[in-house]
């Protein structure tokens, strides 16, 4: 898994490799925004990412190895940004509950 993680991130910094990486963040940080069930799209994201990353240890081809790697490298910016998503949201709720709550304390 590790190998993969190298390979992807490993490669020279262009601008398809970056402008890659940013769209596939942004798709996961938009999916978990636009989600009402967020735990499912995390879930999704990191079971895609372990089952094709031990697919790609074992399977045999280059072709596969190197689709797989591709896969995983999407699959990992998507996890990322979902995961900021996710903590974004929990920040936001709980600024707002804060609010709430010295709001109701200062009424009483």
């Amino acid at each position: 898994m590790f190998d993969i993680f190298t390979e992807w991130f490993g490669q020279g910094m262009s601008v398809p490799v970056i402008a890659v990486d940013v769209l596939f963040f942004a798709l996961g940080l938009w999916i978990m925004l636009r989600s009402g069930k967020r735990s499912k799209w995390l879930l999704i994201c990191l079971v895609a990412l372990i089952v094709l990353s031990m697919g790609a240890q074992f399977l045999p081809g280059y072709f596969v190895q190197i689709l797989a790697v591709l896969v995983c490298g999407l699959c990992t910016m998507m996890l990322i940004g979902a995961i900021c998503a996710a903590a974004l949201v929990f920040l936001v709720q709980r600024v707002r509950n804060s609010k709430e709550q010295q709001e109701q304390e200062e009424e009483s």
